[in-house]
């Protein structure tokens, strides 16, 4: 008896327990009891894989822009076709600016009901007017997205003609994505096509599949970016491809009506033969659904119900431009011409994709006012398409099912905060690495900042190179230690400088030059410069920025006029050594060196110029 009430209080305790961590879960002061979501870019060994946001209705409740809008400019009489037991007539009703018989452009993409339609009209066009007028349509995404399908459903009649545009630039320039015509090559000079070339993967074509006159509602127009592409099952290798369904903006112009004929028989012929060409085509399935909305008798149009209390019509059959009244209660009736069915409404816009993100990034969210890619895999930018400033080792790459390319680090032994890629070092390698690192710190430079700067060296017996004070500074030689030998000139502290032409020309070299360090090699000195500026540079090819180091015998060194001194800049007239087939820089007592002065460069200019017109120059 007593186990049992143990193991009953311990149940209890248990309960209680997972209570109180549920609750304080919820509290907003305990977030970091909370379990951490796994992103979907690893898996669970941590190892990075291919992850994208989540599919959707990309125009879902945005914003559409429409070029015109029924009933804005006053109320607008109009009449839709309405097909009820192999009879088609009109039923007539009218739109007006605001309220239930309004039709914005909020319409189309809001949540679609089958059992209470909204749907975007047109104006209505009138008898003479520009069939082909063109009707604009703007949705934009904010961000690029990857395009899987757009899906449209008519309230009208399709169109007989129609463009689907895309931009990649949110709407700066806009060009073709598909065209459709019940002729495409007398409506856009284009032939009905429903593959790309081979060799154009982003072919733009024309298709006569959606633009016939029925059905007279609830018609439906499907496009899918990626169908007859020659990579169509090989789209995450094929860049071309992944271009072509990418989109920031989707702009539909609607641009062509049908001929409506206005005799019910007409239309009732049109209907039959249409459904049994369809039922021959798709074994007697249904395409579309018949429209319940109006309510004929015998060819005679009735107002719909949602008009019953506000339009009467005379009862006749509405089969042209039948004057019928429209009488809102306390008003006086007024006579309006019927009988128009030239317009365009769709009840819905659909598109789906992904938002862009190369695979690096399993969703998208607001940054800084824009839509984003929330990246992983070491990688930035708004659609992940490039490294980090620190993992360019390699070029960014897409994520495949079988490679996630992860980013990686460059090699800069901790000596570097960023780096750059080299197309031409990554092909050198053998597709292995291009990292140059950047702005090499703690005294070192080169690719991987693995050498001493000029004037430090490596302590090679305690510290490794990623060591932070691995490079150490060469001691300055601040005197000799032997006596001065006897020179044969002597320092003058006049500041006028002349180079004749003739010695201009016998020297092989002439640079501005800063000293950057000194240091004492036995009976010589080594000193480094870096070069600033390039005068004449003859055999050798001097580049700017370039460190050189130059051994100078010391006697050679005591002479010099003016003395050499560090983070000083000079002007260098010289002449090269050759030694095993290769130039070097040198300094002898045939060199000239100037304490640089910015009026130096005309003074060169004007020598030079000189010296080009002697003959042996």
């Amino acid at each position: 008896m007593m186990d049992q009430v143990k193991i009953v209080g311990a149940v209890i305790n248990q309960r209680k327990f997972m209570l109180l961590v549920v609750i304080l879960t919820l509290l907003p002061g305990t977030k970091q009891i909370r379990p951490k979501l796994l992103s979907k870019c690893y898996a669970k060994s941590k190892n990075p894989i291919e992850c994208n946001p989540e599919f959707e209705n990309v125009a879902l409740k945005k914003r559409v822009e429409v070029s015109e809008t029924c009933g804005l400019e006053g109320r607008e009489p109009f009449c839709r076709l309405v097909e009820e037991e192999n009879t088609v007539s009109r039923v007539c009703d009218v739109c007006e600016a605001t309220g239930r018989r309004s039709h914005p452009a909020s319409y189309l993409t809001d949540i679609n009901n089958k059992h209470n339609l909204t749907y975007w009209q047109s104006r209505t066009f009138q008898s003479g007017e520009d069939q082909n007028r063109e009707v604009e349509l703007t949705i934009s995404f904010e961000k690029e997205y990857e395009i899987s399908y757009i899906y449209m459903q008519f309230y009208s009649p399709r169109p007989a003609a129609m463009v689907i545009y895309k931009s990649m630039n949110h709407g700066r320039t806009w060009v073709p994505y598909q065209y459709y015509a019940e002729n495409c090559l007398r409506r856009f000079h284009k032939p009905y096509k429903r593959e790309a070339n081979e060799t154009n993967e982003q072919e733009v074509l024309c298709s006569e599949d959606f633009n016939s006159l029925y059905p007279f509602s609830l018609g439906a127009l499907v496009f899918n970016p990626k169908d007859g592409r020659p990579s169509e099952d090989d789209f995450e290798h094929s860049f071309i491809l992944q271009n072509w369904v990418t989109a920031t903006d989707i702009k539909i112009v609607l641009a062509g009506l049908h001929d409506i004929p206005r005799n019910p028989t007409t239309l009732s012929r049109i209907s039959r033969e249409s459904r049994s060409a369809i039922e021959a085509r798709q074994g007697r399935r249904r395409l579309t659904e018949i429209p319940r909305g109006g309510v004929t008798r015998g060819g005679r149009a009735v107002a719909t119900r949602a008009s019953k209390t506000e339009l009467r019509h005379t009862g006749v059959r509405v089969s042209g431009g039948t004057d019928i009244l429209v009488s809102n209660p306390g008003a006086t009736s007024t006579p309006y011409s019927f009988g128009s069915s030239s317009y365009y409404a769709i009840n819905d816009i659909s598109i789906g994709g992904v938002c862009k993100c190369n695979g690096h990034a399993d969703r998208c969210i607001k940054k800084k006012g824009k839509m984003v890619c929330d990246c992983k895999h070491k990688t930035t930018g708004p659609n992940c398409e490039t490294c980090k400033a620190f993992h360019k080792d390699r070029p960014p790459k897409r994520a495949t099912k079988t490679n996630a390319n992860e980013c990686i680090a460059c090699n800069c032994n901790m000596h570097a905060k960023r780096c750059r890629f080299s197309a031409d070092l990554f092909e050198k390698s053998g597709g292995t690495s291009g990292g140059v690192c950047v702005k090499c710190r703690h005294n070192t430079h080169g690719r991987y900042c693995h050498k001493c700067k000029p004037g430090f060296y490596r302590n090679n017996k305690t510290k490794s190179m990623s060591n932070r004070r691995a490079c150490r500074r060469i001691p300055v030689v601040t005197g000799a230690t032997t006596a001065r030998p006897a020179c044969p000139r002597t320092c003058s502290s006049s500041k006028a400088v002349r180079i004749p032409p003739a010695k201009y020309c016998k020297m092989e070299y002439a640079v501005m030059v800063r000293v950057t360090g000194k240091i004492k090699i036995g009976r010589r000195t080594s000193i480094t410069y870096q070069v600033l500026r390039v005068f004449k540079r003859g055999a050798m090819r001097l580049k700017k920025k370039e460190m050189i180091d130059i051994q100078v015998r010391d006697r050679v060194l005591q002479c010099l006029c003016p003395r050499l001194r560090v983070n000083r800049t000079y002007l260098l007239l010289g002449k090269y050594a050759r030694s095993d087939g290769n130039l070097r820089m040198t300094i002898d007592k045939n060199s000239v060196i100037i304490s640089w002065l910015n009026k130096y460069k005309k003074m060169l200019r004007r020598v030079a110029k000189r010296a080009r017109k002697r003959s042996k120059c």
